[in-house]
C-alpha cells in the first residue's frame, strides 16, 4: 500500500509537471508570437513618432507624426539615402554649408527623390555661401499622405521641390527665398486635425 501510494504521488507530481511546462510554453510562444506580430506591424513606426488606430481612412497601421523642413531624414521609409541622413544631422547642428553640399549630393544620387531638393532648397533659403541671411525666409507648409499613399505623397513633392527651386534660383521675392515644411497628415481625418492645429499655431508659416 505505501509503495502504490508512493508511486502514486510520483505520478501525480509529474502530471503536474507536465502540466505547468505547457502553460508555460504556451505563455512564452504566446508572447514571442505577439512581439512578432506587433513587431511586423509596427516596424515602420519609429517610437515617439506614431498615432495608432487613428481612423478607418488610413491605409496604414499606424501613422507618423512628421514635421520637417531638414530635420527628419526618413520620411519614405522604402527608400535610403546615406547623404540625406547625413545632411539631416548637420541641418540638426544648423552647419548650412555642409548640409547644403550633403543634400545637393544626396539628390544627384537619387533625382526622382524630391526631398533631397527641398531639403538643399531649405537650406539655401536658411544660408548663402555659408554666411547667415538678414532676412528670413517665405515659410509654405506643404501636406501630403506619406505612409498611406507613398506615391501620391511623391508626386505632389515633386512639383513642389520643382517650383520651390525655381524660385529660389531666381533670388526668391525681395530677397527672401523659400523655405518648404513638410508635413504628413495620412488623409486620415484624426491626425489631418492634429497637424493642422500645429501647423496654424507656427506664426511664421504663411
Amino acid at each position: 500500500d505505501e509503495r502504490y501510494i508512493s508511486a502514486s504521488q510520483e505520478m501525480r507530481y509529474g502530471r503536474n509537471l507536465k502540466r505547468i511546462g505547457l502553460v508555460a510554453s504556451g505563455l512564452i510562444t504566446g508572447i514571442i508570437g505577439t512581439g512578432m506580430f506587433l513587431n511586423y506591424k509596427y516596424a515602420s513606426c519609429p517610437i515617439g513618432e506614431r498615432i495608432i488606430q487613428l481612423d478607418n481612412l488610413s491605409n496604414s497601421p499606424c501613422s507618423r507624426f512628421i514635421v520637417s523642413s531638414g530635420e527628419q531624414n526618413k520620411l519614405f521609409l522604402s527608400s535610403t539615402n546615406f547623404k540625406l541622413e547625413q545632411g539631416v544631422e548637420y541641418f540638426k547642428q544648423k552647419d548650412y554649408v555642409k548640409a547644403q553640399k550633403a543634400f545637393q549630393e544626396a539628390h544627384y544620387s537619387d533625382p526622382t527623390d524630391p526631398v533631397p531638393l527641398i531639403y538643399y532648397n531649405n537650406v539655401r533659403a536658411r544660408a548663402r555661401t555659408g554666411h547667415f541671411i538678414q532676412k528670413n525666409p517665405h515659410k509654405i507648409a506643404v501636406v501630403v499622405p506619406i505612409d498611406a499613399y507613398e506615391d501620391v505623397a511623391k508626386e505632389i513633392l515633386r512639383g513642389v521641390a520643382d517650383a520651390q527651386h525655381e524660385f529660389n534660383s531666381q533670388g526668391g521675392y525681395k530677397g527672401r527665398l523659400l523655405e518648404i515644411i513638410i508635413a504628413n497628415d495620412e488623409n486620415a481625418e484624426t491626425l489631418v486635425k492634429t497637424v493642422a492645429k500645429h501647423l496654424a499655431n507656427q506664426k511664421d508659416i504663411l
